[in-house]
This record gives structure tokens, sequence and C-alpha cells, in this order.
């Protein structure tokens, strides 16, 4: 999975993961609702 490979890449900067996380979460959350928008699209057909 992405994410795994990401941390991989950062995990010898440890001071830096926990901004990364947060910045990775938003991204998350946004390909989550717009899963969720496309799924709802679809129902609706």
């Amino acid at each position: 999975m992405l994410l795994d490979a990401f941390l991989d890449n950062h995990s010898e900067s440890p001071e830096c993961l926990g901004w990364d996380m947060a910045k990775i979460y938003r991204c998350l959350k946004l390909f989550f609702d717009a899963d969720k928008r496309d799924i709802s699209i679809k129902m609706s057909h």
C-alpha cells in the first residue's frame, strides 16, 4: 500500500512523522469523501 511505502521512506525521521501523518490523513479523507460521492452517484442511477 502507498502508506506503507511512505512510512518506510520516512521511518528515519520520526520527528517529521507526526506532521506527515496529519497530511496523509487529510489526503486519505479527501479520497474517501470522493469515493463516497462516486458511490452515491452510482447508487442513484
